[in-house]
């Protein structure tokens, strides 16, 4: 598994948006049930974000890259990821739910050299579930 630090700068560098909008988002307006791309710099890394925005956050399907190789493409709440896949450049994926940046609830981590593990996770770590 990768390290959590990872994850939560990835994270922390990002908020997220909703299919339910349909028209793009006009420059220097607040973003409001609207689409748009955006690439932000941050602590020297490029982040790309293309999806649906909500009252200026990030709100329902969207994707993330950033310049190390690392994609997202899920639904955000709020600004916050909610569900979706994250891939790492070195291949390693997690499939299911986040919370606070962080894998909570029912997930699955498949790891590049093909091993993985099914079922809950709190905050992070492994609850229950199968490798």
């Amino acid at each position: 598994m990768q390290p959590t630090f990872s994850v939560l700068l990835f994270f922390i560098l990002i908020s997220f948006s909703s299919s339910s909008f349909t028209k793009n988002c006009m420059k220097g307006e607040i973003k409001h049930n609207c689409y748009a791309e955006e690439k932000i710099l941050k602590n020297n890394i490029e982040i790309n974000y293309k999806g649906f925005w909500r009252d200026g956050l990030r709100h329902g399907k969207g994707k993330v890259s950033n310049q190390l190789g690392d994609f997202f493409e899920g639904i955000f709440e709020a600004g916050e990821l909610l569900n979706g896949e994250y891939i790492w450049a070195n291949g390693d994926k997690y499939i299911g739910s986040w919370k606070n940046g962080l894998l909570h609830g029912k997930g699955k981590n498949i790891w590049a050299n093909g091993d993985s593990f099914e079922g809950l996770f709190k905050a992070g770590e492994y609850v229950d579930g199968e490798y």
